[in-house]
C-alpha cells in the first residue's frame, strides 16, 4: 500500500482506510532515509489538503472562510 492509498484514504475521510494503512506499513523509519521518505510523503500529502482547502474555502465568503483564506494566502502553494 503506498501514498496513493494514503492519499485516498485523507481525501474520502475513512478512518477506516487511514487505520488499515498504517497497519500495513513496514517500520521504515529507524533509518534516517526512512524518516526522509516518511516526511516528503507527509509534506506532499499535508499539502495537498491545504490546495483542496484553499480551494472550497475560495467559494465561501462567510467570516471565517476569509480568515482562513488569509492564512492560506501566507503559506506559499
Amino acid at each position: 500500500m503506498g501514498i496513493a492509498q494514503f492519499t485516498i484514504a485523507i481525501q474520502s475521510a475513512n478512518p477506516f482506510n487511514l487505520l488499515k494503512y498504517a497497519k500495513n506499513q513496514k517500520d521504515e523509519t529507524q533509518t534516517p532515509e526512512g524518516l526522509l521518505k516518511e516526511l516528503k510523503y507527509f509534506v506532499s500529502t499535508s499539502k495537498s489538503i491545504l490546495i483542496c482547502l484553499k480551494n472550497s474555502i475560495i467559494r465561501s465568503e462567510s467570516k471565517i472562510s476569509m480568515v482562513i483564506k488569509y492564512f492560506l494566502s501566507l503559506i506559499k502553494l
